[in-house]
């Protein structure tokens, strides 16, 4: 059984982001969620394409190393840790956003992968990661790989209409999937085993 998001108002909102592409994480700032390779792909996206912003939602024990990363890597006009976000402010910037990334060392699901298909905004996510089994048009790059996580971004940015046509595959596979049919499918499993 896996976990799921419900449709929101904006689901059929598909379009273009601002003028400038916004790259987009949100999770926990933690060694397991690899932010660390994220602005690393940041780092390197930023050498191609100056006119892109990056943006780490989320608080954890590395936020404060990560500060300190971005300004080592020079990139801090461009990258923001804002920190935690209220769900309104992650709905902006999933609005905002052109490609969304995951890179996490260790994934058992990642429900934010679901949250960016509803949102419509094409994704890179872990090889290993559990919400490729319910959203496969992702694109994957291997743990720890910034360099591929790079390309992938770079990629999306300079090809959207792939980028729109795999927002487009995984907003409709997230579609097929609600919180009730989940809780169905768990009262199933329950019923069947009692």
């Amino acid at each position: 059984m896996h976990n799921a998001v419900d449709a929101g108002d904006d689901q059929a909102d598909i379009g273009f982001p601002n003028d400038r592409p916004l790259v987009l994480y949100v999770g926990r700032l933690t060694r397991q969620k690899a932010p660390a390779v994220f602005l690393e792909a940041a780092r390197a996206v930023l050498e191609l394409r100056p006119d892109v912003e990056f943006v780490l939602a989320g608080t954890g024990d590395r936020m404060e190393w990560l500060r300190a990363r971005v300004l080592e890597l020079g990139i801090a006009d461009r990258v923001s840790l804002p920190g935690f976000l209220p769900p309104e402010r992650l709905e902006d910037l999933y609005r905002r956003a052109s490609v969304y990334a995951m890179p996490s060392i260790d994934e058992p699901f990642g429900l934010t992968v679901l949250e960016a298909a509803r949102h419509h905004v094409p994704a890179i996510v872990s090889s290993g990661a559990g919400a490729i089994e319910v959203v496969p048009s992702v694109l994957r790059v291997e743990p720890g790989d910034a360099e591929a996580l790079a390309r992938r971004i770079v990629f999306l940015l300079d090809s959207p209409v792939s980028g729109w046509l795999l927002a487009r595959h995984a907003a409709e596979e997230v579609a097929q999937r609600s919180w009730r049919r989940a809780a169905a499918e768990c009262m199933a499993v329950y019923s069947e085993v009692s």
